[in-house]
């Protein structure tokens, strides 16, 4: 039997001469030329020899480039980020790339995958297709996913009450980037899962949405559902 795949923190750093910034930034106006859109889902891993193969789970493995200059995404049972800067000519840079890094059972396509996310150099969109380019010839195949992933502020506090039975709680939360790190109440205690989970960021058609298995936070305004392991709480207000 393989061994569980593990990513160690160190896998996502972007190597070489492709960190350096393709442009001096201007100061609140991140170089993203004409990336910002949908999440993609990845449909083929191309190698430097040219050989194409469709990743392991349908998807397990997206992107989604955010007009503040982020670009989030997940990897198979991993969420991973960081920042970017392309050009309308089709350079592309990421930069400050890290990823959560859990074991995901094997089959995986991860490493494949981060061999091409770790020596990104350029892009193409085509035809509802979006292909990342590797320097040593590989790529990555993405399709759009229609819909589109609400950019987040990172770092912000959030506290939202809610009615349910057994009375009114609170719940608090905190934005990250393409993730909601969430502190469940002292009534969710015992539960499988525990009362601290990071949601990542899933498209959703208004507001900004995080799941993670059985727990739901959908946001949208000062206001938010919360569904925890199939209980629906409608309507939690966001706390002045």
């Amino acid at each position: 039997m393989n061994a569980p795949l593990v990513l160690p923190a160190l896998a996502l750093a972007v190597t070489g001469c492709a960190t350096a910034p393709l442009a001096p930034p201007t100061p609140g106006a991140p170089n993203t030329g004409t990336l910002p859109g949908p999440v993609w889902h990845l449909t083929e891993i191309r190698s430097a020899t040219g050989a194409a193969t469709a990743p392991e789970g349908e998807g397990r493995f997206t992107v989604s480039f955010l007009g503040d200059g982020r670009f989030v995404g997940r990897a198979d049972c991993n969420r991973y980020g960081g920042t970017f800067e392309a050009t309308s000519n089709g350079d592309l840079v990421l930069m400050n790339t890290s990823t959560t890094v859990a074991a995901c059972a094997p089959p995986s396509s991860s490493h494949a995958f981060f061999d091409v996310v770790n020596q990104v150099v350029g892009f193409g969109v085509s035809g509802g297709r979006l292909t990342l380019r590797g320097a040593d010839g590989g790529a990555l195949v993405f399709e759009r996913e229609a819909g589109w992933m609400e950019p987040q502020e990172t770092g912000r506090g959030l506290a939202f009450t809610c009615d349910g039975p057994g009375g009114r709680f609170t719940f608090r939360a905190r934005t990250g980037p393409g993730e909601l790190a969430v502190w469940l109440p002292r009534r969710f205690e015992g539960r499988e899962g525990g009362t601290y989970l990071v949601l990542g960021q899933v498209v959703s058609a208004s507001g900004a949405r995080y799941e993670d298995g059985p727990v739901t936070v959908w946001t949208r305004g000062r206001e938010a559902l919360l569904v925890v392991d199939g209980a629906e709480y409608r309507g939690c207000a966001a706390r002045h």
